[in-house]
């Protein structure tokens, strides 16, 4: 997000969704600037991997773990598979934390099969992104 723009609520499953911000300048980034991530842009985007992700056949233990998942995207808006990792995850073994992240793994990859919706002009924002993915905030909505 850009920084002091407005935070869109996040849609269900999801705490936030942080998007880079290499753009020249970005640490006077305003509100106002054509290239920053609109929150209607943002939200779009997180709706469409909700609609990817299922915590069905998690064991209950990943049940209740939250991941953040990191990844990039090229300038076409397709995944770079490689590039999906762990960037953190709530407490519990590592068998749970594993198959949390792999569920999250799996819908950025259905998600993403082609491509996603994204504004080309605005690649510095979304080339890098981290999702968080929580199993108990979905089900709280």
């Amino acid at each position: 997000f850009a920084p002091g723009a407005a935070q869109p609520t996040a849609p269900r499953g999801y705490e936030r969704a942080e998007f880079a911000d290499n753009s020249p300048g970005s640490e006077s980034t305003q509100t106002t600037d054509p290239t920053a991530l609109t929150p209607a842009e943002i939200a779009a985007f997180r709706q469409g991997i909700q609609a990817c992700w299922t915590t069905a056949g998690l064991s209950q233990e990943a049940s209740v773990i939250t991941v953040t998942v990191g990844f990039s995207l090229d300038r076409d808006a397709m995944l770079d598979r490689s590039s999906i990792s762990l960037v953190s995850a709530s407490e519990g073994s590592d068998a749970a934390v594993s198959m949390a992240f792999k569920a999250a793994s799996r819908a950025i990859i259905r998600c993403g099969a082609n491509g996603f919706d994204l504004p080309k002009d605005k690649y510095d924002q979304w080339r890098e992104i981290e999702l968080v993915f929580s199993p108990e905030r979905m089900r709280n909505q």
